[in-house]
């Protein structure tokens, strides 16, 4: 044909474009930090598969539901506070586990189930802890995802910064009953502790801290 090598690829490069296009820097980003966050959950059996399993009892009761918030074949927790004061808080299923120091992203989907005559709010709580059993005070916390008092499967997150010297975390899975007597049933799954954050802040904080108006 009378065409160097370069000047046949050109040509094959501009007769079929689209074979070509790279994927952009903010796609590749994105896959690479996806891989990563999918990667690093330290929360055993959080989609509560087909039971309790890797979870310690707190206050409260807990029961293993076939609900779940994916329709993937798992299910969930049931969780109940039954104190007959109003406004009381019960964690019925927390977990412990050894960490390393820095940014993490606390995740959880609640649920509150339909015909409670008690109304209130299920959310999650993350403490720090320098040895390794979670015991005695926590260095950092608390760190509280926002409440769900919807009818519908709700996801909440928050960041969980551990600091250096802290060597355990404890996820808890806590209820807020607001009125007296009687329980208050909410249900949980999908719960994560992530190493490394996609944002600083995804606004789960409630503020706009670590944002800002003006362009780098």
């Amino acid at each position: 044909l009378g065409l160097s090598p370069c000047a046949l690829c050109c040509r094959t490069m501009e007769a079929s474009p689209k074979r070509f296009q790279p994927l952009t820097p903010i796609v590749l980003s994105l896959a690479v930090a996806t891989a990563a966050l999918a990667s690093d959950n330290l929360i055993l059996n959080g989609s509560f598969s087909t039971n309790l399993a890797n979870w310690n009892e707190g206050d409260g009761a807990a029961e293993w539901s076939p609900e779940s918030a994916v329709a993937d074949g798992t299910g969930s927790a049931r969780l109940t506070c039954d104190y007959a004061s109003p406004g009381t808080a019960c964690s019925p299923l927390l977990q412990c586990f050894v960490v390393s120091p820095g940014s993490h992203l606390l995740q959880v989907a609640i649920r509150v189930p339909a015909g409670q005559a008690a109304t209130g709010n299920g959310y999650a709580i993350a403490y720090a802890y320098s040895g390794t059993i979670c015991s005695g005070a926590p260095v950092a916390g608390s760190f509280y995802t926002s409440g769900v008092a919807a009818g519908v499967w709700r996801t909440r997150w928050i960041p969980v910064t551990v600091p250096p010297g802290a060597a355990s975390v404890s996820v808890r899975l806590s209820v807020q009953k607001d009125t007296a007597g009687g329980s208050f049933d909410v249900l949980a799954d999908a719960v994560e502790l992530r190493t490394g954050l996609l944002f600083v802040d995804g606004f789960e904080s409630g503020t706009t801290a670590q944002w800002s108006a003006a362009l780098p």
